[in-house]
């Protein structure tokens, strides 16, 4: 369907602004990962959703060094890799 293309194409001008200062960085489609330092996550959340007012950013805080993304948990262990 032509939703997915377009709404990837119109969301890729927005990745350097999504992704500044952040060491995971993916987006699928319109579903975005990225890190933040704790202290900035309301500064970058009000950025974020002033690109457009029909965009809608949220985000979660990872709990037990493990977060979901696109049905996926993703989890941090004691040597810092991902699995």
């Amino acid at each position: 369907p032509p939703a997915m293309q377009l709404s990837n194409i119109w969301l890729k001008q927005f990745e350097l602004m999504i992704f500044a200062d952040s060491k995971l960085k993916r987006r699928y489609v319109d579903d975005v990962i990225c890190t933040t330092k704790i202290n900035n996550t309301n500064n970058k959340l009000a950025v974020l959703n002033s690109f457009h007012p029909n965009l809608n950013f949220t985000f979660e805080i990872k709990q037990d060094n493990k977060i979901e993304f696109l049905d996926l948990l993703i989890a941090r262990d004691e040597n810092n890799l991902l699995h």
